[in-house]
């Protein structure tokens, strides 16, 4: 018995060592995206470590079958449900995590805004120079919205657009938001949005477009 005693005690000693031996580190208000069958979600990290994660939702969660977890960095790594509790959920990884490069982000000065994809149908207006509808009012056109993010959108138009263009964006779930034209690709176009989205904001944003169906039964927070 005393034998077995020690046998457990020397387990358990080695247990609590391995855990510590571990890297964690405190994440505040660092976003990540969880991107599953129903679409990609924006989330807070709150703590990390090389084998899951603490998140922040602002909906009630899809079914995470599959589920990737993306950081800013560019890495994504599958992730499991372990454990969820009001506006709080628990992720194990199938991999080990690189925390450095998570908290590091892309290594861009200033870091790249997350960004959800999408493809959903859109309108633009445009109300300068000759782009004027037949009436002499703005005109409106279809496009395509590729991506958001809470300071701008990359959209398909099948209508030219210039340099710091003034247009208006929207799409059903979104109110319409004033934009400018920064940057061209073919017929690929990048906007800056006038009014940017918080973090919270542009969370409930993405779930409105994608499943809003999500927003049902939950008292969101306010930040």
């Amino acid at each position: 018995m005393a034998l077995l005693h020690r046998e457990f005690g020397e387990q358990l000693v080695s247990c609590r060592a391995e855990q510590r031996a571990i890297p964690r580190a405190r994440v505040l208000i660092r976003p990540a995206k969880l991107m599953c069958a129903a679409g990609e979600f924006v989330a807070v990290m709150r703590d990390i470590s090389v084998r899951g994660v603490r998140l922040k939702t602002f909906h009630r969660l899809p079914a995470l079958d599959g589920a990737l977890l993306a950081f800013t960095s560019g890495d994504a790594l599958a992730v499991e449900l372990v454990w969820a509790k009001a506006d709080q959920i628990g992720l194990r990884f199938a991999a080990e995590c690189n925390i450095d490069r998570v908290i590091a982000g892309d290594g861009a000065p200033p870091p790249r805004p997350l960004r959800v994809d999408l493809n959903l149908p859109g309108r633009l207006e445009i109300a300068v120079g000759f782009l004027r509808g037949p009436a002499g009012g703005p005109l409106s056109v279809a496009i395509r919205i590729d991506n958001l993010s809470g300071q701008g959108a990359r959209i398909t138009s099948p209508v030219a657009l210039a340099q710091d263009q003034a247009v208006r964006l929207s799409t059903p779930g979104m109110a319409p938001i004033c934009a400018h034209m920064r940057w061209r690709q073919e017929n690929r176009y990048g906007l800056a949005f006038d009014e940017t989205f918080t973090l919270s904001e542009f969370a409930r944003l993405a779930v409105r477009l994608q499943a809003p169906d999500l927003l049902i039964g939950r008292a969101l927070p306010t930040g």
